[in-house]
């Protein structure tokens, strides 16, 4: 990535399980760029998200949610962030994110993200359970599709998808 005058400020959108996480802190050590996690960054406040969720609320949650982003992109010049599966339904989020940098969405289908979320002990508030995980993917389906630069990551090894996803950034800050 040398030689662009823009700083390298990219988001990584999509719905909980589809890579997030893992992808962003790949491409960050690929392209040598620091990496955050927009849940990370919020936790590291204090409190977790579960429990701002159960005590506060989803409402205050998004708040807090928005703030960190801001925060993180007033503070940092140069990073790959991992959004939170909802940030982006914000449309003042959204086109904050647009104006910074490149957003790249991942998505799976939701048999791979099922088979993800049976893989891990993450608490997600709104994805507690198998079922409320599929509603939830179901309802934000429509959003995630609208979102730019699409990568599929079902059945796909996060170091494929990291590389891909290098391409993407690649021809945006060239």
């Amino acid at each position: 990535m040398q030689g662009t005058n823009r700083p390298l400020c990219i988001f990584i959108a999509g719905p909980p399980f589809s890579g997030k996480s893992t992808v962003g802190s790949l491409l960050s050590g690929l392209i040598e760029i620091p990496f955050f996690d927009l849940d990370e960054t919020i936790e590291s406040k204090g409190t977790s998200i579960p429990e701002i969720f159960s005590s506060k609320g989803e409402a205050s949650f998004r708040v807090t949610e928005d703030a960190a982003l801001r925060e993180t992109i007033a503070s940092q010049n140069t990073f790959v962030l991992a959004l939170g599966g909802g940030t982006l339904l914000n449309p003042e989020n959204l086109q904050l994110c647009l104006g910074t940098g490149i957003i790249l969405t991942l998505h799976a289908d939701i048999e791979d993200i099922l088979s993800r979320y049976h893989n891990t002990d993450q608490i997600r508030p709104l994805a507690g359970d198998e079922n409320t995980l599929r509603i939830l993917h179901a309802k934000r389906k429509g959003h995630y599709s609208s979102l730019p630069n699409q990568i599929d990551t079902t059945d796909r090894l996060p170091q494929e998808i990291t590389e891909y996803a290098k391409l993407f950034v690649r021809d945006y800050f060239r």
